[in-house]
């Protein structure tokens, strides 16, 4: 049987002597309103079946165990190894500096042409309006 999905979904639910439901991957997982929808259903003591796609479960750690009669299903990510660490750190240095590079070769002629042709400060620096305002009294 198929109900569609409405704010007294659980209601309808039980009214028509439905057991589990099983969500297929419609609504967003990890949402409030999904968060919603299965305390709504936990609340009536309907079961739960949650069917994922193969994309949510792609490269990751898949465990399944039975813990007192129940069987349980545990999917993780898997962590990156510490050699894989260092490379990921290396090249966010690597490119953090080259984007510094990047933009000094933009930023210093302008703070350049600032002061030949102003003459003032590159950088403006302004009292704090509470220091003024103390002084002012």
């Amino acid at each position: 049987m198929t109900l569609p999905y409405c704010k007294n979904f659980a209601e309808r639910a039980v009214a028509v002597g439905v057991q589990t439901v099983m969500v297929t991957d419609v609504m967003q997982r990890f949402s409030d309103n999904f968060n919603t929808f299965v305390l709504d259903l936990e609340s009536m003591n309907l079961e739960i079946a949650v069917v994922t796609s193969a994309v949510d479960v792609s490269g990751h750690e898949t465990n399944i165990r039975v813990l007192q009669g129940t069987t349980v299903m545990t999917i993780s990510l898997t962590q990156y190894s510490p050699w894989a660490m260092c490379k990921k750190r290396a090249f966010d240095i690597v490119v953090s500096l080259i984007a510094l590079l990047v933009s000094a070769i933009v930023s210093v002629p302008v703070a350049i042409a600032i002061k030949l042709t102003d003459g003032g400060p590159i950088f403006i620096c302004r009292p704090v309006w509470a220091a003024v305002a103390r002084r002012s009294r």
